[in-house]
C-alpha cells in the first residue's frame, strides 16, 4: 500500500498546527493558561539556581519534565518560546505518527490511516501543540507506552515491555498524573499468562525510574510520594465546589479563601513550614471536607467530569487571538448550566460560535464511532490491548472531577481517534459487504 496518504495526513498536521502558530507568532500570551506561569517561573528557577523551587520552597506538586524543556529554549532568548512551540509541533505531529502505528498495530492499515487522519484534526491536539502546558509532551509519551504494551501483548517480547515501562515512568516526570495509567497497566497485565513477572517487571521498572525523585522530595521537601499533585487539586477544585455547595459562598470566593488561608498558615510559619507540611495541611483539610459531605462530593465530582467530553474549539480560537479564557467560565458551566458558560464565554461574539461547528462536528463523529467500536469489540471478545485502551480512557474521564476541561482528554485523544477509525472500517465493511449481497443477488 502506498504510503502517499500517510505523508499527505502527516503534512496535514503539520501545516495545521503551524498556521496556529502563525496567528500567535507576536502574541506569546495566547498560548498562556494560568498554569503556564508556574511551569515558567520553575523553569527560570532551574537555570538561574539550579534549584526547583518555588516560593523559596521545594516544588512537589509538578514535577521536572517540562520545566526542563522550557529552559531549553533559554539560550535562544526572546524567542526561546517559539523554539520550544516548534518542537512541541514537532511532537505532536509524530504522535499522529504514532497514532497511526497503533491503530495499524491493534486493528490493520485501513484503520492506522483513519486513525491519523482523526488525530491530526483533533482540536485538542491542535491546542496542546502549542500551549504553554505538559499535555503534548505527555500524550506522547503515554501514547508510546501503548504502543509497546500493545507490541508486547501481540507478541510476548520482553523488551517491549520493559521498555514500555521505561517510557511510562518518564511521562510521570512530565506530568505526575501518569502514575495512574502505570497502575491501570499492571492491573491489566496480572491477568495474562506469567502475569506475576510480567506485572512484577514492569512495576519494578517504574519504581526504579520514580525513586530518585520520591527520596529528592523526602530528603529537601520533607514528603513522601512523588508529588502532591492528587491531594492539592482536590483542595483547589474539589473541596471548594463542595463548600459552595454547602454555604452562601461561590465556588470562587471558596477557592480564594483556600489559597489565602493556605498562605496565611506559611507566613505565620516563618519560613518553618515545609513543603511536606503544607501538602499534609492540605490533604487533612480536604479530607474533612470530604467525609462531612460524601454525597455531595461525588455528585460534584462525576458531574464535573462532563467537562472531559466537551470540544476543545475554545482553546484553539484563544490560541488564534479570536476570543480570551481565564473569565471564569468553569463556574458559571458548574453553577448555571452549559447555555449560560456558552454565553459567558464568547460574550458578544457570537459569530465565533460558527467556528466550532467544524470541531464539535469531528468530535460528536469520534464519540458515536468509537461506541460503535466498543460495542463490536464487546460482542467480539476484547484482547488486552483494547482492555488497555478502554481502561486509560475511563480512568482518565473520571479523574478530574471538577477541575475537567477538554485538555485533559489530551493524553487519551489518540486511543479516541483509534477507536473511532476502527467504527469508521467497521461499518464501511458492513456497507460493502451489503453492496456485494446485492450484487449478488441481483
Amino acid at each position: 500500500m502506498s504510503n502517499k496518504p500517510l505523508k499527505a495526513i502527516l503534512l496535514l498536521a503539520a501545516a495545521l498546527r503551524v498556521a496556529l502558530l502563525v496567528a500567535a507568532w507576536n502574541c506569546p500570551d495566547q498560548l498562556a493558561t494560568p498554569d503556564s506561569a508556574g511551569y515558567i517561573e520553575l523553569s527560570e528557577t532551574l537555570l538561574d539556581r539550579g534549584a526547583f523551587v518555588r516560593n523559596e520552597l521545594p516544588e512537589i506538586f509538578r514535577t521536572p519534565g517540562y520545566p526542563v524543556l522550557l529552559a531549553a529554549g533559554a539560550p535562544f532568548g526572546e524567542s526561546g518560546w517559539r523554539v520550544t512551540t516548534l518542537f512541541q509541533i514537532f511532537v505532536d505531529v509524530l504522535l499522529v505518527y504514532l497514532t497511526f502505528l497503533l491503530g495499524s498495530l491493534i486493528c490493520d492499515r485501513q484503520t492506522g490511516m483513519w486513525a491519523a487522519a482523526l488525530q491530526a484534526v483533533a482540536a485538542t491536539a491542535l491546542a496542546a501543540s502549542l500551549r504553554t502546558l505538559s499535555d503534548g509532551v505527555f500524550a506522547f509519551l503515554m501514547t508510546l507506552s501503548v504502543l509497546l504494551l500493545a507490541h508486547h501483548f501481540r507478541f510476548s517480547q520482553w523488551w517491549s515491555l520493559l521498555s514500555a515501562a521505561g517510557v511510562a515512568a518518564a511521562s510521570c516526570y512530565v506530568r505526575p498524573v501518569g502514575i495512574m495509567f502505570c497502575a491501570v497497566v499492571v492491573v491489566v497485565l496480572l491477568p495474562r499468562k506469567g502475569h506475576f513477572r510480567r506485572a512484577g517487571a514492569f512495576a519494578g521498572v517504574v519504581l526504579l525510574v520514580l525513586a530518585p525523585w520520591v527520596i529528592r522530595n523526602k530528603v529537601t521537601a520533607d514528603y513522601t510520594g512523588f508529588s502532591s499533585f492528587a491531594g492539592d487539586s482536590l483542595y483547589l477544585f474539589a473541596a471548594p465546589q463542595v463548600i459552595a455547595e454547602t454555604s452562601d459562598m461561590t465556588a470562587q470566593e471558596a477557592r480564594q479563601k483556600a489559597r489565602f488561608e493556605d498562605n496565611y498558615a506559611q507566613e505565620l510559619s516563618l519560613g518553618e513550614r515545609t513543603s511536606g507540611q503544607g501538602a499534609r495541611q492540605r490533604r487533612t483539610a480536604v479530607m474533612r471536607t470530604m467525609a462531612d459531605n460524601p454525597g455531595a462530593y461525588i455528585r460534584i465530582h462525576l458531574t464535573g467530569c462532563g467537562s472531559f467530553f466537551l470540544p476543545a474549539a475554545g482553546d484553539v480560537l484563544e490560541i488564534a487571538g479570536v476570543t480570551t479564557g481565564q473569565k471564569g467560565t468553569l463556574d458559571v458551566l458548574h453553577e448555571e448550566g452549559f447555555s449560560a458558560a456558552l454565553r459567558h464565554y464568547f460574550g458578544g461574539k457570537t459569530w465565533a460560535i460558527w467556528l466550532c461547528g467544524p470541531m464539535l462536528a469531528i468530535l460528536v463523529a469520534k464519540y458515536m464511532l468509537a461506541v460503535e467500536c466498543l460495542c463490536r469489540r464487546l460482542s467480539a471478545g476484547m484482547g488486552a490491548s483494547a482492555w488497555l485502551m478502554v481502561l486509560v480512557f475511563v480512568v482518565f474521564a473520571l479523574s478530574g472531577g471538577p477541575a475537567s476541561t477538554p485538555r485533559f482528554r489530551v493524553p487519551v485523544e489518540p486511543i479516541l481517534s483509534v477507536a473511532a477509525a476502527a467504527g469508521i472500517v467497521t461499518i464501511t465493511d458492513r456497507l460493502k459487504r451489503r453492496k456485494e449481497k446485492r450484487s449478488g443477488i441481483a
